[in-house]
């Protein structure tokens, strides 16, 4: 009768870490407002604005359902439904250390492009993303 209970205590006690690592693996160390990068409602995205640090400057905009460059050309389907997944999708999958931020930020300060995600037509970005 001791041999029972001291292995339901065991038992127990395994039920409980194994309970405490799967709450905790699913806990994320970065906060929600600094890994918030996917636009839900791909939908209501109505300009997307492009540029590098040459200048170099796209603009996609939507207009009646359908999206243009730089309001003249228009935008291939199969690409701009590419570029909406991938906005739709986008996630932070781990954070960068600390010795590696300022290397990160200097080489997206030199050759990262600016992306900026307008939402209902609105005049300031939703989103920036570099």
């Amino acid at each position: 009768m001791k041999k029972n209970k001291a292995l339901f205590g065991i038992f127990i006690l395994l039920l409980i870490a194994a309970a405490y690592f799967l709450i905790s693996k699913n806990s994320n160390t970065i906060k929600s407002e600094l890994s918030d990068f996917a636009v839900k409602d791909t939908a209501s995205i109505t300009k997307i604005f492009l540029v590098d640090k040459k200048e170099n400057q796209i603009l996609l905009e939507r207009k009646n359902g359908v999206w243009f460059v730089n309001g003249e050309v228009q935008a291939r389907p199969d690409a701009m439904s590419s570029l909406l997944k991938t906005l739709y999708q986008i996630e932070v999958r781990s954070p960068i250390g600390e010795r590696a931020q300022n290397t990160i930020i200097r080489h997206l300060g030199s050759v990262g492009i600016k992306c900026e995600i307008y939402l209902n037509d609105e005049k300031k970005p939703s989103k920036v993303y570099y």
